[in-house]
């Protein structure tokens, strides 16, 4: 589902502080073409033009056809920068299906892949979706950009491009990790380090083409865009509650996981964390230089 809060309706969808607003999905695994739906202020239900759920639309040749969820973020995103102003601060989230199964996408793009890899041919229909939709990716990523630059945005911009986890090695999943080993589920490196970057004018000239190699959590995004903005990441609310719970003998709230990255991203210190709790079977430890790995049980997907 797609979903809109403006801080108007039922008083628990209010954020009278600061507006806000959030397009996302409450499942991943939906349909790409047919499952998904839309509600705003003035609008409930599936995509807006209804011959869109027809089978001409889910065969069209089109790049973008209007009854495929991605095409639809794109535009949202899109929209929402050219319609920003440009003096005032913007944080935007997009976030993907594309490389997710369903494995779908529009067959122009199935014919682009195919073509791309001309003379070979792809002996695997997973295989060969995923790489279609790896270069949809790629190309809404480069519709958002040309968007800031269109809007003199990109010079003052901090674009980071991140995955929550390795590809998946399994069918459908349609991934190759090679050459690490696992992958989504798996806490080998297959499953666990993804791909990432940062990118835009407001990235400090000495760090541009440069490679970190510091120990990143996903946690850390979190802490890192909170100093960017000047905000404190600690979680308030959790800690007065802690309050409460000490005063019954409760197990307390932890804190937030995220260490800030920025200072040294800049080139301004060390990378600041020192280990990765992967998961309740391994660890990644940093000494120095140099990277330690434990992991115990069993590990899915592999041998």
């Amino acid at each position: 589902n797609d979903y809109w809060t403006k801080g108007e309706g039922e008083p628990s969808l209010r954020e009278p502080q600061r507006g806000f607003e959030a397009t996302g999905e409450v499942d991943v695994c939906l349909n790409h073409f047919t499952d998904l739906s839309e509600a705003n202020a003035t609008y409930f239900g599936g995509v807006r033009d209804a011959a869109a759920l027809s089978s001409g639309c889910r065969e069209s040749t089109a790049p973008d056809p209007p009854c495929y969820e991605e095409a639809l973020f794109k535009r949202r995103s899109v929209g929402l920068i050219r319609a920003h102003d440009a003096a005032r601060p913007l944080f935007l989230f997009h976030a993907f299906h594309a490389l997710h199964t369903p494995l779908q996408v529009p067959r122009h793009y199935l014919a682009a892949a195919a073509a791309a890899a001309a003379p070979f041919r792809f002996d695997d229909e997973s295989r060969w979706t995923y790489s279609a939709l790896a270069r949809y990716m790629d190309d809404t990523v480069a519709a958002l950009v040309g968007a800031l630059k269109e809007r003199g945005m990109w010079s003052s911009t901090l674009f980071a491009f991140a995955s929550d986890n390795g590809g998946p090695i399994y069918r459908p999943g349609g991934a190759n990790n090679h050459p690490l080993k696992g992958g989504k589920y798996s806490d080998w490196e297959g499953g666990v380090r993804a791909n990432a970057f940062l990118a835009g004018g407001a990235l400090p000239p000495a760090a541009a083409g440069t490679a970190y190699d510091g120990l990143f959590s996903v946690a850390d995004w979190y802490s890192t865009f909170c100093e960017l903005a000047g905000e404190d990441p600690a979680d308030l609310e959790a800690q007065q509650a802690n309050e409460w719970l000490r005063a019954r003998r409760l197990p307390q709230l932890p804190p937030v996981d995220g260490v800030s990255h920025w200072a040294a991203l800049s080139g301004r210190s060390a990378p600041p964390r020192s280990e990765v709790h992967l998961s309740s079977q391994a660890l990644l430890v940093a000494r120095g230089r140099a990277l330690y790995k434990i992991v115990t049980g069993e590990q899915p997907y592999s041998r």
